[in-house]
């Protein structure tokens, strides 16, 4: 057996048969357009980078934030797909709001007293656990869709309102207000 000539405590063995230049598995410091399809996918189903990241086989979070924000145009095609994953991310927070909202499971449970008698108790618990999320989602909405919807939207064309002349003519005609307005000076 061929022991290798690190300097560390323990030493490894190192299996002959494989080439010298071999590298070791690891993440990867690359992001290719498969791996960026299932992190973009990922995060578009609602997942967190920490989360992503954490998985085996994919880039850590500083890698996937380094391509994301490269100037380098070789990674434009991700930089797309990843800020039009997160947009989604974000519609589907909002979905989920209304979702956790509706969701009435474990706001009750049954006890039963001290007569025997079942009945049904908040679970003020599970309540505040979803005015949490919501309120969590919500946050983020508000912070986060504003700048989606500025920079999509294009600015909106300024009306300017003009003053309306109104003749005499019409004030002449009866009608139930004309008791009530004062008669223009001729």
């Amino acid at each position: 057996m061929v022991v290798s000539r690190r300097k560390n405590k323990k030493e490894r063995p190192v299996d002959p048969h494989l080439p010298v230049k071999y590298k070791k598995p690891g993440r990867p410091n690359v992001i290719t357009p498969a791996l960026a399809d299932e992190i973009c996918f990922l995060i578009a189903s609602g997942k967190t980078l920490r989360s992503i990241a954490a998985r085996e086989h994919m880039p850590d979070v500083t890698t996937i934030l380094r391509t994301a924000t490269s100037s380098n145009t070789m990674f434009e095609w991700f930089r797309h797909q990843y800020a039009r994953a997160l947009e989604i991310r974000l519609h589907l927070w909002s979905e989920e709001t209304i979702e956790i909202a509706d969701d009435i499971k474990g706001d009750y449970y049954l006890v039963t007293n001290k007569y025997g008698l079942k009945e049904l108790v908040f679970c003020n618990e599970h309540f505040r656990r979803a005015q949490l999320r919501i309120d969590t989602r919500k946050w983020h909405l508000t912070k986060l869709m504003p700048k989606i919807k500025e920079a999509k939207e294009p600015e909106r064309a300024q009306a300017s309102v003009s003053e309306v002349e109104i003749k005499p003519e019409a004030y002449e005609q009866e009608t139930y207000l004309n008791k009530f307005l004062p008669k223009p000076e001729k």
